[in-house]
């Protein structure tokens, strides 16, 4: 009877050493959970302020100039679930992160996967395409870990339609980057857009750390509101 209850005692401390992933719910036991890592790099346009020639005044009578020129940003963040398997895969929450701004782009979202499959010899291969938030779009080849069962990374392209970049020096908060049009030089507002390459790769030690620690994906984000 004794080692009965040892016993018992020592299962009740193993479940409750998986924890909830989200605060306010009963928790969730289970035997794992997984996180990817997510690396976005984008060609994009950004915001400069300059003499004014043609572009945005950034206040009546003002010689400052916002427009755009050709830069780079790059996101990166978490691909994660409580739960871990394939199926589990495709329902993941994604967090993005500007690594410059250290602001949270994309909180609490999902990939619309239009394409996920294997495919090779020993069906190790993987095509994937799909988009987050109907803005950025993936597509890309990648590797199944036939052993764990699990996806093991993604990698490939992806194009974006982003958010219009805002001058922050020598202008009013919220100075919007004009464009012009191609042939009239009419002034628009509308966003910009991003291409360049992406990549998701499993995180063994995060995965473990998960399925123990409350909120943990919320210890590696940086503080700031999602755009």
């Amino acid at each position: 009877m004794k080692k009965l209850v040892v016993m018992a005692a020592a299962l009740v401390a193993a479940a409750s050493s998986y924890a909830q992933c989200e605060p306010g719910t009963p928790p969730v036991v289970g035997p794992c959970a997984q996180v990817y890592n997510v690396t976005i790099t984008l060609k994009t346009t950004a915001a400069k302020s300059g003499k004014l020639d043609i572009g945005t005044e950034c206040a009546p009578g003002s010689t400052s100039l916002c427009y755009r020129v050709i830069s780079s940003k790059s996101y990166k963040g978490y691909y994660w679930n409580c739960e871990c398997g394939c199926e589990e895969f495709r329902s993941n929450v994604i967090d993005l992160y500007d690594t410059k701004t250290k602001e949270i782009v994309i909180s609490n979202s999902t990939i619309a996967w239009d394409q996920l499959t294997r495919f090779g010899k020993k069906n190790a291969d993987i095509e994937a395409a799909g988009d987050i938030d109907e803005d950025i779009f993936i597509m890309g080849f990648g590797t199944y870990d036939t052993k764990n069962g699990r996806v093991s990374s993604i990698s490939g392209n992806v194009q974006a339609f982003l958010k219009a970049p805002q001058c922050t020096v020598n202008c009013a908060p919220g100075t919007t980057a004009l464009a012009y049009d191609l042939c009239t030089l009419y002034p628009i507002s509308e966003g910009t857009i991003g291409y360049g390459t992406f990549s998701l790769k499993y995180n063994a030690a995060a995965s473990k750390k998960l399925a123990v620690t409350p909120n943990y994906i919320d210890t590696l984000l940086p503080a700031g509101p999602a755009a």
